[in-house]
């Protein structure tokens, strides 16, 4: 989606926003101390809204994307 979206996709200010509220988690992949991989969840209470499932480009096609999903499941 690189193509559709010029500059960052999120603000660090939005970022912080997120994880402020109680009923919201961004989870993250780390891969030798970088962040590879990661996703947006908010409890809503009969329901779960997830976005921003991102995934690094050298890391996509490897199962890290499949992984958050089994990882937002349990959580």
């Amino acid at each position: 989606e690189a193509h559709l979206i010029v500059g960052d996709r999120i603000r660090p200010d939005q970022v912080i926003g997120i994880v402020e509220q109680p009923n919201q988690v961004i989870l993250v992949a780390e891969l030798k101390g970088e962040i590879v991989a990661c996703v947006h969840l908010k409890n809503l209470k009969t329901k779960a809204y997830l976005g921003m499932l991102s995934v690094s480009v050298k890391q996509q096609a490897s199962g890290l994307g499949s992984f958050l999903l089994k990882a937002c499941e349990d959580y």
